[in-house]
């Protein structure tokens, strides 16, 4: 008798460290983006969005109507993908707000230590070019699958959050969003009916949750500029 295909059956295999060597594997997804900002007129002063896939999968546009949004998340980005397409997808750009989104790092087996510097690394280019641009740096998710990953991804995580907390708060317009908080039930158990079925990505309730929070946080920054 078969047993069960359980949910680290399914993602047994679709989870693999990047091979840090192809830096470029995500080429045709920003070529796309270079063909259509060729095409587009684009928002100024943007509220712009880059990350890993949970920025990819985030209808921002739908969910923040009253912004002028832009979208460049792509694939499973991690934060030496970011800076390396970093004019392509930032600097182009001339974003207002910021928002950034990845975890990847962390879930391939880096330290927090290092997932911070990368967040750093990043954070100085945008400071260089656009200093008068507030940079959201949202906490690392929480996913059904973290202990399948690696018996240290969920608290490496949790230790990352901390030191981006503590980094942002020693920052001048940077900014630590706990989008981590809403997705835990009262009883401190992860929700499970806010992911889709690989465990690992965030399905419409997921968001739901997400978008009041940034929402609120990029509001408060416009009013400010006012």
């Amino acid at each position: 008798m078969k047993r069960p295909i359980s949910l680290s059956d399914q993602n047994q295999q679709k989870i693999k460290p990047i091979d840090s060597t192809k830096i470029d594997r995500f080429e045709n997804e920003i070529e796309n983006f270079r063909r259509f900002d060729n095409r587009n007129s684009l928002a100024r002063n943007s509220v712009l969005f880059v990350g890993s896939s949970s920025i990819v999968y985030w209808e921002t546009s739908i969910s923040f109507p009253e912004f002028p949004i832009i979208n460049r998340g792509f694939g499973g980005a991690s934060l030496s993908e970011i800076i390396h397409y970093y004019d392509d997808i930032i600097k182009k750009h001339s974003p207002s707000i910021l928002v950034v989104y990845s975890d990847i790092d962390i879930e391939n087996g880096k330290s927090p230590d290092e997932a911070v510097n990368a967040f750093k690394a990043l954070v100085n280019k945008v400071k260089k070019d656009f200093p008068k641009t507030q940079i959201l740096i949202l906490s690392i998710k929480p996913a059904l699958i973290d202990n399948f990953m690696g018996i240290d991804v969920r608290k490496n995580k949790l230790i990352t959050n901390k030191l981006l907390l503590e980094y942002c708060n020693k920052e001048k317009n940077l900014h630590f969003v706990d989008i981590a908080a809403p997705m835990f039930r009262p009883d401190g158990n992860l929700r499970s009916d806010i992911f889709l079925s690989d465990g690992m990505h965030m399905n419409s309730l997921g968001y739901s949750l997400w978008n009041p929070v940034i929402r609120e946080k990029i509001a408060s920054l416009i009013k400010r500029e006012l």
